[in-house]
């Protein structure tokens, strides 16, 4: 599988929306400062009811959209024939839509935030395993790779969901 580049508030868990907000202006700036090779459009997302009771499941989310300010909302059938012209008539009961949501290509966008990080002198490893957490006084100081350690103020763990097998050694949940 993966990642099909969704940069999404809507129908998240409410505590997730204010990373996702976030992660929403964050991409729109690297899309300013990146240029158009980023992959990235806001071209909202949509998800379509079948039945009364995903409209209404979907009316329930909206209480979190307002309460985070999110232009999220609910599509009738012709609202749904305009913003998509090739849908059939009368097979949808209606729509949840955040014209904000965006998108991204990963396969383009990863290279090209390296690059630009790398530029501003990140240093990237691949093909090396971290290990394990560098920690002094209670705060972080690098991590342990399979090559050794390697110090930095700063660590970013985007290890997914293998994540919790680095955490659990170092007690987080």
């Amino acid at each position: 599988g993966r990642n099909w580049g969704w940069i999404r508030a809507q129908g998240r868990d409410p505590a997730e929306l204010p990373l996702m907000i976030e992660a929403r202006a964050i991409w729109a700036d690297w899309a300013v400062r990146l240029g158009p090779g980023l992959g990235y459009a806001r071209a909202g997302v949509t998800y379509l009811a079948g039945s009364a009771a995903e409209m209404d499941g979907f009316s329930a989310w909206l209480a979190q959209a307002r309460d985070h300010g999110l232009d999220t909302r609910l599509l009738g059938a012709a609202e749904m024939q305009a913003l998509f012209p090739g849908l059939a008539p009368g097979h949808w009961a209606g729509a949840l839509h955040t014209p904000s949501d965006a998108r991204a290509e990963p396969f383009a966008a990863l290279p090209l935030i390296a690059r630009a990080a790398a530029a501003q002198g990140l240093a990237i490893r691949e093909g090396c395993a971290v290990r394990g957490l560098d920690l002094a006084g209670g705060r972080i100081a690098g991590v342990v790779t399979e090559d050794g350690p390697v110090a930095a103020p700063v660590v970013v763990l985007a290890g997914g969901a293998w994540s919790s097998l680095l955490l659990r050694r170092h007690g987080v949940a």
